[in-house]
């Protein structure tokens, strides 16, 4: 009996690995959805909009959209895209954060705390 073929023409399952997309791509798209400004995790798994130097604990932080990127041929590149509405100053912008071997400990402690969203696309568990 033969292997099954992958069919190219399938959808990717959301929150999968796949080498479909690159963390460039995510943020670019996500840019031409208004996400045009920044956020960064800082000391503590926290969030902050670098427009407004605003603060936010990850529990306490919604996350518009999230992806999760993962190399199928290189399993160790491993990061998430987020896009993020900073609750201060309302500006949208992304985060791009490592997970697994590579993650800081501020980045693991953020990933493990902040909710993400739950919609098909979006949803991805690290």
């Amino acid at each position: 009996m033969a292997p099954e073929q992958e069919n190219p023409d399938m959808d990717p399952i959301p929150g999968a690995p796949s080498d479909n997309t690159t963390a460039v791509a995510e943020l670019e798209e996500l840019r031409q959805q208004g996400y045009g400004g920044d956020f960064r995790v800082v000391e503590g798994g926290a969030v902050r909009c670098r427009q407004c130097e605003h603060t936010e604990q990850a529990e306490e932080l919604d996350i518009d959209v999230f992806r999760r990127l993962e190399g199928a041929s290189e399993p160790d590149e491993m990061s998430a895209v987020l896009a993020i509405t900073c609750p201060a100053c309302g500006s949208k912008g992304t985060a791009l954060v490592a997970y697994g071997p590579h993650a800081s400990e501020d980045e693991a402690d953020f990933l493990r705390r902040v909710d993400t969203p739950q919609e098909p696309g979006t949803a991805g568990a690290v």
